[in-house]
């Protein structure tokens, strides 16, 4: 589902109200039945989140920050664990550079340590805001394949100002502008309207 608008328009405000990170003023948001208000323990436990500015520990390699987010992801046995690193960097093609220390990490390649910490868990919905601001035009199809990739499993919710940035992939969209959504529908309806 891509949630698309201009800069200011809310898109961040509403990701962070889906994620239980901010309380709404006024209506309800449910998550696969579960509210966002009462019930956000069991909504964290669904959701994988990529905020807008994603800063992973510099100093750590890749599969350590995987790891500790896994922990808190409540991933105790240490096999499991591993073995849900491991899954998580490939889905993202991080595993050639698991052991490199983030600092160490293009821009494109620390977006995809984000994703990789949004599904270390398994989560059947992914809540992407502003994935591609500041990448380079190749790092963002790359970005845009692995989303793809990604949405053959889970339901994948990205919030962005740049129409190209949904892809092919997108099925679902809303226009929001103001904090309203101005349009609801297909990307082709979109385009025809």
């Amino acid at each position: 589902f891509g949630l698309l608008g201009p800069n200011g328009a809310g898109k961040s405000t509403l990701m962070r109200i889906v994620c239980t990170l901010l309380v709404p003023t006024a209506g309800t948001v449910t998550v696969l039945g579960h509210d966002t208000v009462r019930e956000r323990s069991a909504v964290r436990e669904r959701l994988g989140y990529l905020p807008q500015e994603f800063s992973a520990w510099r100093l750590q390699r890749c599969d350590e920050v995987i790891d500790t987010m896994a922990r808190l992801a409540g991933i105790r046995d240490k096999t499991q664990r591993a073995k849900r690193v491991a899954e998580a960097l490939e889905a993202v093609g991080l595993t050639a550079v698991a052991d490199r220390k983030v600092k160490a990490l293009s821009g494109g390649m620390v977006r995809r340590l984000g994703v990789a910490q949004a599904l270390v868990h398994d989560p059947p919905v992914i809540i992407v805001d502003e994935p591609t601001v500041g990448l380079d035009p190749e790092e963002r199809l790359r970005f845009r394949n692995v989303m793809a990739q990604l949405a053959q499993s889970r339901v994948i919710v990205l919030s962005t100002h740049i129409v190209a940035d949904l892809g092919g992939t997108c099925s679902d969209l809303a226009l929001i502008d103001g904090g309203k959504v101005v349009f609801r529908g297909s990307p082709a309806q979109l385009l025809r309207n």
